[in-house]
């Protein structure tokens, strides 16, 4: 394939990435599997594409994609109850949930940022 006839990569702003993630997670409240497959055929995004977005949304502020921490080595562990693990598994679920949600919201702050530089000029 030549230079010329290479389609272009789209870029989606950041607003578009946080509504996609944001209808994950209202997806994933509803409905047990497929929350990123339905964003991506609803919204006509590549899978791969959702993916990454979802996995930049859990990392960590500050850390380089890539990079494992000390603490994210593996490690043994030690389970008392079933529902520990049940526990922690809901409580890293809300996390994920609110870290889409902080996503959504500084794509809002942007826009506002936009619109009021734009009024007042």
């Amino acid at each position: 394939m030549t230079s010329s006839n290479k389609q272009k990569a789209k870029r989606y702003t950041a607003e578009e990435k946080a509504n996609i993630l944001e209808f994950i997670v209202q997806h994933k409240a509803t409905h047990s599997r497929g929350a990123q497959k339905a964003a991506a055929e609803k919204f006509g995004v590549s899978s791969v594409t959702v993916s990454s977005w979802v996995r930049a949304s859990k990392k960590k502020p500050g850390r380089k994609l890539g990079s494992k921490s000390e603490s994210s080595r593996k490690k043994s562990f030690h389970i008392e109850s079933p529902c520990e693990l049940r526990e922690l598994a809901g409580i890293l679920e809300q996390i994920a949930e609110l870290e889409a949600l902080t996503a959504k919201l500084d794509a809002l702050r942007t826009r506002a940022e936009e619109i009021q530089d734009k009024i007042l000029g």
